[in-house]
């Protein structure tokens, strides 16, 4: 059975394999880099290490980072749920800077989902999306942004790492602001 929660100094490890195991080695710190494109590429083919220590930093500190589906021990999902002040990046993408965005710290941000392979087409991502509501409350927020690729049709899974649209629709959010790829996605709560 397969069980949502907060990601939580007690989950790091599963946390971490999941990401292992993925072969994802930006260990969800992209959202907080302050560097350049090329930076990051480097690091993560180089030194991605630097970006699991950055996130168990975070972890330990009582910032929201997220939710994780447990199935049993392991970690089969994650879901980057976060403040809009906590994924800087995001705002700073081109895409992003002319939009209307959240700013506050009431309104939290779909950053990312990993799904262990063997465990995609199970749901998980709804597991998790629906959970978030709940997570979000319980840390004073009001709001959620997503930014979902936006498809019609089959997307390849690694192109699915924002969620789809359709799935975010499905919950509820409505769109609230439009570009060619990534939308903004809103739900109030």
């Amino acid at each position: 059975m397969i069980v949502v929660r907060p990601l939580q100094v007690d989950l790091l490890n599963s946390w971490t394999e999941l990401f292992r195991a993925e072969q994802c080695t930006c260990y969800c710190h992209y959202w907080h880099f302050e560097e350049d494109k090329n930076t990051w590429l480097e690091r993560c083919a180089t030194t991605p290490e630097a970006n699991l220590e950055a996130m168990r930093v975070r972890a330990r500190s009582s910032d929201p980072l997220g939710l994780v589906a447990m199935d049993s021990e392991v970690c089969v999902g994650w879901m980057k749920l976060g403040p809009t002040s906590s994924l800087t990046k995001l705002r700073n993408q081109s895409v992003y800077r002319r939009l209307p965005l959240a700013t506050d710290n009431a309104t939290f941000v779909v950053g990312c989902f990993l799904i262990r392979t063997e465990s995609r087409r199970r749901g998980v991502a709804k597991m998790l999306l629906e959970a978030a509501p709940s997570f979000v409350r319980g840390h004073g927020g009001i709001a959620i942004e997503a930014y979902p690729h936006k498809v019609v049709g089959r997307v390849h899974d690694a192109h699915a790492w924002r969620g789809r649209a359709s799935m975010f629709e499905s919950f509820g959010y409505q769109c609230v602001a439009e570009n060619d790829v990534y939308p903004v996605y809103r739900l109030e709560l």
